[in-house]
């Protein structure tokens, strides 16, 4: 069976390049973005099911971006009717764009930061900190505009843990998310 994300990055390999003349002699790159650019996503659980909705703003710098962002990771629990509150995320990342063609880039990116629990569980109250960090390895970003990145991750991570000088609580996440960039 073929994945989606496998179809896309087909599809988008094997279109051609922008700015590719009639003989083939392909354009010279596109100079890399820099400068500032905010991005919003919202992401589902593909192991531990979860949501993700996440804010982000930064600085790009051409192959490295980095910047702040908060998050919104709501627990689904389907031993209650109900989803749980989660955990409120913030913090800090930082990002590799390796670029494939004119319009499409692979990144890596790592977050770190904090993390506030938003529900009573048991053992553990609402508004106990904790750490946060994550990862998302070769995430899909293609320009649909000048200033429009679409956004793709199937290899989102993220670990929110609480209760770190007790019996910690963790609750890690594998997830797909989806999302536009703003440059």
């Amino acid at each position: 069976m073929v994945s989606l994300p496998a179809i896309v990055l087909a599809g988008v390999l094997a279109s051609p390049v922008q700015g590719e003349c009639e003989c083939g002699d392909a354009a010279p790159p596109a100079e890399a973005h820099r400068g500032p650019f905010g991005s919003a996503r919202v992401g589902f659980g593909a192991w531990r099911p979860a949501m993700e909705i996440q804010l982000q703003a930064g600085w790009d710098f051409g192959t490295l971006a980095t910047g702040i962002a908060v998050e919104h990771n709501p627990f689904i629990d389907f031993n209650r009717p109900d989803m749980s509150a989660g955990a409120f995320c913030f913090g800090a990342f930082l990002a590799f764009h390796l670029a494939l063609t004119h319009a499409v880039s692979l990144r890596f990116e790592v977050l770190t930061g904090g993390a506030v629990l938003l529900f009573d569980t048991y053992g553990y109250r609402a508004g106990e900190m904790g750490l946060w960090l994550g990862a998302r390895a070769m995430g899909l970003d293609v320009a649909i505009g000048e200033h429009l990145v679409f956004m793709l991750d199937v290899a989102d991570m993220t670990i929110p843990a609480f209760a770190l000088s007790t019996l910690p609580f963790l609750y890690q996440q594998w997830r797909w998310s989806i999302g536009l960039a703003f440059r």
